[in-house]
């Protein structure tokens, strides 16, 4: 649980630092600090459990991608994955 609450006031953190990036005294500086925090993301990403949190970090990631205008690897990011959900019902019938 402790993990977690450093990872979320990572991104809490750093969405705030993204979202004032304009006021950086030069465009290279403001780029530095959104590559910074799009590391940030990827390592709340790959050390959560929770998914919430994890998603919460796919998509400010993106938005740094987005930012930085990578828009390819902005949608990469974003498409969704296939995956199949299947009912709980046999489960249950099973249990």
């Amino acid at each position: 649980m402790n993990n977690i609450l450093v990872l979320l006031s990572l991104i809490v953190s750093d969405r705030r630092l993204i979202n004032h990036t304009m006021l950086a005294k030069d465009p290279e500086e403001a780029n530095r600090v959104k590559q910074e925090a799009m590391s940030l993301f990827l390592r709340v990403k790959q050390n959560t459990d929770d998914l919430s949190l994890g998603k919460k970090a796919l998509k400010m990631e993106a938005y740094c991608l987005l930012s930085l205008k990578r828009l390819h690897e902005a949608l990469s990011l974003l498409e969704p994955e296939e995956t199949f959900m299947y009912s709980t019902e046999p489960l249950l019938a099973c249990a």
